[in-house]
């Protein structure tokens, strides 16, 4: 029970309010609630921090410009890159000197506004680095989100 305990105060989930009430958002989320024992009861802290279907729509977004190049061989590499092209980073004092590391783009760290201007700068480096107009590949967001491919 001691790391069950552990395990709770970590897990966080991804939820919507459907007819039955609260409801996982998707099947990653509600893996994790399948963990919780029967009859478990405890706290839980609601938080509405950001549009959930913009954030889809920018890892739609880094998942169309990482298949279309063939520089960067890791995903996350490759959205690292690009968030920091467009300015979204923190520089780091080291022994070695400046080192640079992307923020957070995790719901709870960036507020709704701060993610608009990332997506909108970062969408312009993804087109630049595909040769492609920003309108082209924001039409082939919406067509990777909405399962056209």
């Amino acid at each position: 029970m001691k790391r069950l305990n552990k395990y709770l105060k970590r897990m966080k989930l991804t939820m919507y309010k459907g007819l039955g009430g609260l409801k996982p958002l998707d099947t990653e989320d509600e893996e994790k609630l399948k963990t919780l024992p029967k009859d478990w009861e405890g706290f839980v802290t609601l938080k509405h921090p950001r549009n959930y279907e913009f954030h889809k729509k920018y890892f739609a977004l880094m998942k169309l410009g990482f298949e279309n190049q063939e520089r960067y061989k890791n995903k996350d590499h490759y959205r690292y890159v690009m968030q920091m092209k467009a300015g979204f980073y923190d520089p780091v004092e080291t022994d070695k000197g400046t080192i640079y590391l992307p923020i957070s783009v995790s719901f709870g760290k960036m507020e709704e506004n701060e993610f608009q201007d990332l997506y909108e700068k970062v969408l312009i480096e993804v087109s630049n680095d595909l040769g492609l107009g920003t309108n082209e590949l924001s039409k082939e967001v919406e067509c990777e989100l909405n399962g056209f491919y």
